[in-house]
């Protein structure tokens, strides 16, 4: 029993700092209208709390019986349990037993955390040596309370694991608080007798009061060249939506109402581009792309077999930041998506650049190495009701962070530089109440974890579109803020703004769920949306462009010459007569088949005009007129020829050398990119 209860007693402790911060924004939301919430209800609901302490509860007792049995096997073992007091040595095995599972989960997530089991492992064995020995009993039982060993476990595990400064204020928190506790039963007055809930609640109320003040000296900031007096250039505000597909917005005519603030925006003069191509069908290559105005297989960030977790970006690959730090921009970012890792190259010429880490601390993405996901799994694995953990942050903790960048650069004379990044409409879908039943169709016993491993029912699809689609309208919602506090700081009409989708999602779409795997619409045609300083009228651009074209658009706008080989061009200057190829590429093909590393890519698509060639896709040639037939139903190859500047194109093309890229490895960020589902299925 005293097993149970101390495992109880930590899953409590875990979970009081989730709930107290979902509380706290619940608060906060009811104090500030209009401002969401963000976090997944369903993960707090009584059963599943339940469920979750009850798996906690069997396993503790469970695992404390086979400590207990190793004991009395070995002789010192039955010695100590001799004259041992029961209570204390029946709680110095359960809070040993607690350390143990937490280390052998953390050794096989995430290793570097080992260093960080050494206290609470240590006050465990003092608590078992002291609970046979009179004399140390007195002064060390209450010291080495299983609550502090816990709250010592959780806070290095949080110092250990991350270097995002929120955490870390966490992780000194929790480790401070236990600390002092550990010190004032050791030697001073007897904190035994204030109960356990009431120091729980005092150190969530802790942890909750630093993270904001924490938020707030989180960015990592490099000088900032200094403006010009009289410097008129604009601004330039670079929006990358992550998976979010141009069909599904109603700016582009989708039947849903999921994008009113951007159909707002294309009302007052912004240009909306109806043929916009990504280069690829996942993040890393083409954010890169939209960074360097380089396809992918020029600036060589991608994923191969070799190379499951990707490898950065060439160093002789110049980013949009690099070259307007160069021409006297300030230069930031905020980025939700860990693929955008400072790892890989994204933040050279930023000079602040912030990862907006989820909100909920226990997600699988930013703790990989907490029991608790091990608990959560289980769960998730037998029962209908248990959704996944937000694996980013929404859209509105990504405007927090964004709202303090563009306040700090906007009172300071001169021209500015700001990407973001936001993630509301990846996998798994959770857009906050009330976006979350705004249209039909969401299932109460949807089960994530077989999405993607085979074809979708209809009642599956149906709940996975009205997610999305939820999704899609909160994120709309929150552009809209930020748009708000651009227009606040009288910053908006100087400014260049660019909202531009990174690769679509698939709902079974030609067997595909998901993103990755294919080169069809779905997956790269994108929402392109530019508001042009000054411009008093936008409309509507039917020619094909590229993501490559944005470097060389925002580059005019800044009076820096673009590059001379520049892979894109700008969008100010659209021409449907001349005659342009959009390649688009796939390192990954159905089935999960990665390439090699100096091998072509595994999927190609060409486009000229309405007319799209795939290869490589294991079906031969794919030839469609997407004007016609937009879903790529009908296959025209065989009943059109395909014009040979087009192979002449595609020759030229796989021929390029691949760049010299420096590769990435580290295991921390290989299982943040496991639980986003980038990296499986290769060989390792």
């Amino acid at each position: 029993m005293i097993g149970a209860a101390a495992w109880l007693l930590y899953g409590v402790v875990e979970s009081a700092l989730l709930v107290s911060v979902a509380g706290a924004k619940n608060l906060l939301a009811a104090a500030a209208p209009g401002l969401h919430a963000a976090g997944n209800p369903d993960f707090l609901s009584a059963a599943m709390g339940a469920v979750t302490l009850a798996v906690y509860a069997v396993a503790g007792a469970l695992l404390c019986a086979a400590i207990a049995l190793l004991l009395v096997f070995l002789p010192a073992g039955r010695r100590a349990l001799a004259r041992a007091d029961p209570e204390a040595l029946w709680s110095a095995i359960a809070a040993l037993s607690v350390v143990l599972a937490f280390a052998a989960h953390a050794l096989g997530t995430t290793p570097a955390i080992a260093p960080a089991l050494v206290v609470p492992f240590g006050l465990g064995l003092a608590r078992l040596a002291a609970a046979s020995r009179p004399r140390a009993r007195e002064r060390w039982i209450r010291a080495t309370h299983p609550l502090w060993i816990f709250l010592v476990l959780l806070g290095a595990a949080l110092l250990a694991g991350r270097r995002d400064t929120g955490l870390v204020s966490i992780g000194l928190a929790m480790a401070w608080t236990g600390g002092v506790l550990f010190a004032a039963m050791t030697w001073g007055p007897p904190l035994g007798r204030i109960p356990a809930p009431a120091l729980i609640a005092g150190l969530a109320s802790v942890i909750v009061a630093a993270t904001p003040l924490a938020r707030v000296a989180a960015l990592r900031s490099r000088p900032q060249p200094r403006a010009a007096a009289a410097d008129a250039r604009p601004d330039v505000i670079l929006i990358v939506l992550d998976t979010v597909r141009a069909d599904h917005l109603s700016v582009y005519g989708y039947g849903r109402d999921t994008t009113p603030t951007l159909r707002a925006a294309a009302d007052r003069g912004a240009t909306v581009y109806t043929h916009a191509t990504v280069p690829s069908n996942w993040t890393l290559p083409s954010v890169a792309s939209i960074l360097t105005g380089q396809t992918p297989w020029r600036h060589g960030a991608e994923i191969s077999a070799e190379h499951p977790e990707g490898v950065g970006i060439s160093a002789a690959s110049p980013l949009l930041a690099e070259t307007l730090s160069r021409a006297g921009y300030r230069t930031a970012a905020v980025v939700a998506n860990p693929l955008l890792d400072p790892e890989f190259g994204f933040d050279r010429g930023v000079a602040s650049y912030e990862f907006v880490p989820a909100e909920n601390v226990f997600t699988p993405l930013s703790r990989p190495f907490l029991l608790r996901q091990a608990v959560r799994n289980l769960a998730a694995a037998s029962l209908p009701f248990a959704p996944p953990d937000d694996e980013a942050a929404d859209a509105a903790a990504v405007n927090r962070m964004a709202v303090r960048a563009l306040r700090s650069m906007a009172a300071v004379h001169g021209p500015f530089y700001l990407f973001l990044n936001y993630m509301d409409a990846h996998a798994p879908y959770l857009p906050p109440p009330p976006f979350d039943t705004r249209y039909p169709g969401k299932d109460p016993a949807f089960r994530w974890p077989a999405w993607g491993s085979r074809p979708l029912t209809p009642r599956e699809r149906e709940h996975a579109i009205s997610q999305y689609d939820g999704a899609l309208a909160y994120l709309d919602h929150e552009l809209g803020a930020l748009f708000g506090t651009l227009d606040a700081l009288g910053r908006s009409d100087n400014s260049l703004v660019v909202v531009i989708g990174d690769h679509g999602e698939a709902f079974d779409d030609h067997g595909v769920v998901g993103h990755g795997v294919s080169l069809y619409q779905t997956q790269i045609r994108v929402p392109l949306i530019v508001k042009y300083p000054h411009a008093p009228a936008g409309g509507r651009v039917d020619a094909p462009v590229s993501a490559l074209d944005v470097v060389p658009t925002v580059l005019e706008a800044a009076g820096v010459p673009a590059p001379a080989d520049a892979d894109g061009r700008s969008l100010r200057r659209p021409n449907n007569s001349a005659p342009r190829w959009i390649v688009s590429e796939s390192s990954q093909g159905r089935g999960f088949v990665y390439r090699g590393a100096l091998a072509p890519p595994v999927e190609v698509a060409l486009s000229a005009g309405t007319m799209k060639l795939i290869l490589g896709t294991g079906r031969g040639e794919e030839l469609y007129d997407v004007a016609a037939d937009p879903d790529e139903r009908i296959n025209l190859t065989g009943r059109r020829a395909v014009p040979e500047a087009w192979r002449a194109v595609l020759g030229a093309f796989r021929e390029q050398p691949l760049p010299s890229t420096a590769l990435f490895v580290d295991p921390a960020l290989r299982e943040r990119l496991r639980a986003l589902g980038y990296v499986r299925g290769a060989p390792r």
